[in-house]
């Protein structure tokens, strides 16, 4: 059930304003494309589902957060080039297609976009917003480690690290550099966690308590964009509360060592806090955290 277009939950802007469109689109396909494991009949829906909802409510960890970054980054890919092909690796959404899109473009090139994910739910959103954008995009349900093509300019992504534990990272970054071109670029903004152990990052009790409250207090507006009573959006959060998990970077140090250690130049690295608004930072795995480290890194394959 779409929520009417005009309906102004939050102002937004840029990128952002397509998501009251999308957040009911990703509600309702969900449940039906979300990848389920066959061993324990378990699904990811509790992500996608949400995800918009979160990004609504402003707590969504999302790449325009460091769009700075980024455009300066896709700076780096030659103007000769005439069509970058530009490999987004991991999507909770269409946010890092739209920012690599946005980019290009306003230095006046066409990129050639592919899009990969474990999930058919965020490549169905990858199509959707590439429809309303008038530009083609590929996409592929596989897994970075499984995925076959021609060799790609530039490979982005946002906290994708997360998704994997510190002995997967070598043959994930080994996949990166085996699908860039020699000079192709990995372009990524990850979170850290100093504190944190090796076992899956989940939410604390105080980051839990402060997520119900900003859940409870948006709740009926975002039924509203949604199209459903507001008991369904406050279970939905409960579910992803339970659900959610990440394994943290603890330092900026360690993925540096990991790229030049697996055939890349870092080029560019460093760490800093990302922008926040006042009240909303409940902190936990994807979600905005106040005052949080992230390290970012532009790293040419060698």
């Amino acid at each position: 059930m779409n929520g009417p277009e005009n309906h102004n939950l939050f102002l937004m802007s840029g990128i952002e304003r397509t998501l009251e469109l999308s957040a009911p689109i990703a509600w309702q396909i969900a449940p039906q494309l979300c990848r389920r494991e066959p061993t324990t009949g378990k699904d990811c829906s509790w992500l996608h589902r949400f995800w918009p909802c979160l990004r609504l409510m402003r707590m969504a960890a999302t790449p325009d957060r460091h769009a700075d970054f980024y455009r300066s980054a896709f700076d780096r890919v030659p103007r000769e080039i005439e069509s970058p092909r530009v490999l987004v690796c991991g999507a909770a959404d269409y946010s890092m297609l739209a920012l690599a899109l946005a980019a290009f473009r306003g230095r006046g090139i066409e990129p050639a976009l592919s899009v990969i994910d474990v999930c058919d739910t965020p490549l169905h959103l990858n199509r959707w917003y590439a429809g309303r954008e008038a530009c083609k995009v590929e996409t592929r349900r596989c897994s970075v480690l499984e995925y076959r093509a021609a060799a790609f300019d530039v490979i982005c992504t946002h906290s994708f690290f997360g998704q994997f534990s510190r002995e997967q990272r070598p043959a994930m970054i080994a996949s990166w550099r085996r699908l860039l071109r020699p000079g192709g670029l990995a372009i990524t903004t990850l979170p850290l966690r100093p504190g944190s152990d090796e076992a899956p990052n989940r939410f604390t009790p105080e980051q839990a308590d402060l997520f119900r409250s900003v859940v409870r207090a948006k709740a009926d507006e975002l039924a509203k964009c949604l199209g459903v009573d507001p008991a369904e959006v406050l279970g939905q959060g409960e579910t992803y509360l339970r659900a959610r998990y990440g394994y943290a970077v603890h330092t900026g140090a360690e993925v540096r060592d990991l790229f030049e250690s697996s055939g890349f130049e870092v080029l560019q690295a460093g760490s800093g806090t990302a922008p926040t608004e006042a009240g909303l930072d409940a902190g936990g795995p994807g979600l905005r955290k106040r005052n949080g480290e992230y390290f970012s890194v532009v790293a040419r394959r060698r």
